[in-house]
């Protein structure tokens, strides 16, 4: 069964009114290595664009600080010495 989330838009302080967002991840990722890296570089980007445009800039600032969290365990660089 899909996942189905329930998030708040950005309110409008000025018109036209921010409109609301439809993310489908239905299918998946075509086993051709050669459109892999585009493919990641064009969705990475519309994916942005769109959470920039929708999201309120709190919900949007968490949602960054979530993902680095997530990521900043591949990260870390060992403060031990090491003996070579």
């Amino acid at each position: 069964m899909s996942k189905v989330i329930n998030i708040y838009k950005s309110q409008s302080i000025v018109e036209p009114k921010v409109k609301g967002a439809i993310i489908n991840l239905n299918e998946e990722l075509p086993d051709n290595s050669d459109i892999v890296e585009e493919t990641f570089i064009a969705e990475g980007k519309q994916l942005e664009e769109v959470l920039s445009d929708t999201l309120p800039g709190g919900t949007y600032d968490q949602l960054f600080i979530c993902m680095m969290q997530r990521k900043a365990s591949q990260l870390v660089i060992s403060n031990k010495d090491s003996e070579i």
